[in-house]
């Protein structure tokens, strides 16, 4: 069995490095995260209304990357024309979303708006779906009989499954927020 060797050894047999703090950057481990968990909501605003991975659109964002860093990691990770005038973005058809203390929106254009009412009405038909199917639970919740006479776990089954509706119309009406 042939392998690579690192010192006359086999590198799995090495000692684990240890870690050189005087070549730490500081709060790069932050800058990273918060440039990540932008590319992720482009990517999950890319995601619901269908566009293409491979199709480029035009980002805005509040989010300004360190000096001397520009936007290519950025742009390249979100398949994105990057447009750093956040304020010009906002009179544009397009979906937005908050990550800690900024902002992006992916702006739409031609084809691209269509799918923005597409998803639209999605939302409207699975929020008014589960607006109705809470209301049921509320029903059965308010009704004196069912809590008296249900197994307990029964109830509290529904109690959970009420309460699961509610976050989930939640976070519809916070889509539909983000649509403006």
């Amino acid at each position: 069995v042939g392998g690579h060797t690192w010192g006359g050894s086999f590198l799995m047999l090495q000692p684990w490095p240890e870690i050189d703090e005087s070549l730490a950057v500081p709060g790069v481990a932050e800058r990273m995260d918060l440039q990540q968990r932008l590319i992720s909501a482009v990517r999950a605003i890319r995601n619901d209304l269908g566009l293409s991975p491979g199709l480029t659109c035009r980002v805005a964002t509040s989010w300004q990357p360190p000096e001397g860093a520009g936007f290519r990691f950025f742009a390249d990770r979100a398949n994105a024309e990057v447009v750093s005038d956040l304020a010009g973005a906002q009179n544009q058809p397009g979906v937005s979303a908050v990550v800690g203390e900024h902002e992006v929106r992916v702006c739409l254009e031609g084809e691209q708006i269509k799918l923005l009412a597409a998803w639209r009405e999605r939302l409207v038909k699975q929020m008014e779906a589960k607006e109705k199917a809470a209301a049921g639970k509320r029903a059965k919740l308010d009704n004196p009989g069912y809590v008296a006479k249900a197994p307990p776990d029964k109830v509290a089954e529904t109690r959970a499954l009420l309460a699961a509706d509610e976050a989930e119309i939640a976070q519809l009406k916070e889509a539909m927020r983000r649509l403006g």
